[in-house]
This record gives structure tokens, sequence and C-alpha cells, in this order.
């Protein structure tokens, strides 16, 4: 026995709005992770000081890394496309690895 289309109808509706707003959270959730990760390497290379915090002055090695890394990724923002996503992950993954790993 299947459900008649007027009682599928609105569940199917229902669970896309609650699927278009967990994208919603995710995607936010993913932005802060990722620009944490990007004002963190700013700040050390700013020198900005935080309490108590004894990071290292990035090394000139460490900078040509990086600066490597970021000229190579290639991005195109306004196509939307994951692969873009996953090339963010790669590169602030890479660039914690840089700087929080190395510098200690």
């Amino acid at each position: 026995m299947t459900k008649p289309k007027k009682d599928l109808l609105p569940k199917l509706v229902q669970e896309l709005h609650a699927v278009r707003a967990d994208l919603d959270i995710i995607l936010d959730q993913y932005a802060i992770r990722v620009k944490s990760v990007i004002a963190e390497c700013l700040r050390q290379l700013e020198g900005e000081e935080i309490i108590g915090d004894k990071t290292p002055a990035p090394s000139p090695e460490q900078l040509r890394k990086a600066l490597d890394l970021c000229k190579r990724t290639k991005i195109k923002p306004k196509q939307g496309r994951s692969k873009d996503l996953r090339r963010l992950q790669n590169l602030t993954d890479r660039l914690a690895e840089i700087f929080m790993e190395e510098s200690r």
C-alpha cells in the first residue's frame, strides 16, 4: 500500500526544509573553523601577542612553504564547488601544520 500523494508531499517538503536548515548550520560551522585557522596564522604573521603565548615568529622556511602553498591553491569561489571547499580545507590543514605544529 502506498500513501496518497497528499500525505507524502507535506512530509517531503518538511524534510527538504530541514535539510536546507542543516546545510546552513554545516556551512556556518565550516566557515568558523576554516576562518579560525586563517585568523591564527594571521595573528602569528602580524606579530599579535596573546598574554602567556610564547609562540616564536615564523621562520623564513615556514613563510616560503606557506606562500608557495597559498599560490598553488587554485579556487573559483563564485562557482561554489565542493572541490574548492576541499582545497580550502587542505590549505588550512597544511597552514596549521606549518605554523602551529612546526613553531613548537
